[in-house]
């Protein structure tokens, strides 16, 4: 698997405060990572802290929250993990699927996918 640099927007569910960041679109990682930094400075505040394992098997207390992600024309709210400041940003699987989005790591972009739903009644137009 290959990784690849993507330009995208982040911002905070209240106003329309972004910033352009460059991630590393990487589907290994669940949430996407944003350093702190960034994030408070459009506004984003952590609603929570959440335990993570690291690959060294440590766990630690992270904040967690919220956050706006305009990626490829595509705007969705997404889990975000405030990142150590310093840290290269990363466009988590949780972020890619809300925006409908897939890793293309041959020509290093991001492609469009079309959900399949399974609604039980036939009607492709109602979930019910």
């Amino acid at each position: 698997m290959g990784t690849f640099s993507v330009s995208m927007l982040v911002g905070n569910l209240e106003e329309s405060s972004f910033v352009e960041v460059q991630a590393l679109a990487d589907t290994g990682s669940v949430h996407s990572y944003i350093p702190q930094d960034v994030l408070e400075g459009v506004n984003v505040r952590p609603t929570e802290t959440r335990a993570f394992a690291f690959a060294d098997e440590r766990v630690v207390d992270i904040p967690f929250g919220y956050a706006v992600f305009v990626i490829e024309g595509m705007e969705v709210i997404a889990p975000v993990i405030f990142a150590a400041e310093g840290s290269s940003p990363l466009l988590g699987a949780t972020t890619l699927e809300a925006a409908h989005l897939a890793t293309d790591s041959v020509n290093e972009r991001l492609t469009p996918v079309v959900p399949i739903g399974r609604f039980g009644n036939g009607n492709q137009n109602s979930p019910r």
